[in-house]
């Protein structure tokens, strides 16, 4: 995909929608909605992008789920994404609630991850314009997840 992330990265909300028009949940049947993202944002300098759904509630990006912190709770949405191994393991040790999240909901967020299968839990160091600070939950899921 044309970047090389190791636990950290930046990351854009997209204005390319993702494909809802089948649920997205067992497989990813629709790559061209992720791969104009991530052009979108190598493009915009970043490192990778999250993709909105019809409803403009955050859902994925190419090859991996996300994952916001708010206070000790941790968010990931519910609809229109790959149902990741890596964030079903997370929801095996931390209670993980599958919500609609609002661009607003994310921005808001005390932190926000990545998950991958090969990468693990990416720390998100910047969202379009928000920087997230450390964050001790976060720190907590990449070295025990």
């Amino acid at each position: 995909y044309g970047f090389n992330i190791t636990n950290e990265a930046t990351v854009m909300l997209a204005s390319q929608r993702r494909n809802c028009s089948f649920s997205q949940r067992m497989k990813n049947f629709a790559w061209n909605d992720l791969n104009l993202a991530q052009w979108e944002a190598i493009d915009a300098g970043y490192d990778t992008a999250i993709l909105l759904d019809s409803n403009s509630y955050i859902t994925e990006g190419p090859g991996f789920n996300v994952g916001f912190i708010v206070g000790d709770r941790i968010y990931t949405p519910r609809d229109n994404c790959l149902e990741g191994v890596t964030m079903k393991k997370i929801s095996k040790v931390k209670d993980v609630k599958y919500h609609d999240i609002s661009r607003g909901f994310a921005f808001d967020a005390d932190a926000m991850f990545l998950t991958s299968t090969a990468g693990q839990v990416i720390r998100v160091t910047k969202f379009n314009d928000v920087e997230y600070k450390e964050n001790e939950l976060l720190t907590w899921l990449q070295n025990n997840i």
